[in-house]
């Protein structure tokens, strides 16, 4: 599984975007999503969220923006994280 931060145990959250890309590392070894413009945001797990994802692997994950720094918030779930 992709190594990355979580957040502090809320619950899910209703999905407001979905994001499609691979999972990379970012600068800091953490995971990362680059979506299909190239554009790679951090990632921020749900706590609740026991969905798994793998580096270099395709996803559809569901979530919202986690402010302030543009990592976006996979707190969808684990039926809002579909590999492709």
């Amino acid at each position: 599984m992709a190594n990355m931060p979580r957040d502090l145990g809320w619950e899910n959250c209703p999905v407001e975007l979905w994001l499609t890309g691979v999972i990379v590392r970012d600068a800091s070894g953490n995971a990362a999503i680059r979506d299909d413009e190239g554009h790679v945001y951090g990632l921020v797990w749900g706590t609740h969220n026991t969905a798994t994802t793998d580096y270099g692997d395709r996803y559809k994950i569901g979530g919202t923006w986690f402010n302030p720094d543009f990592r976006f918030w996979a707190c969808g779930g684990a039926d809002a994280v579909i590999p492709l």
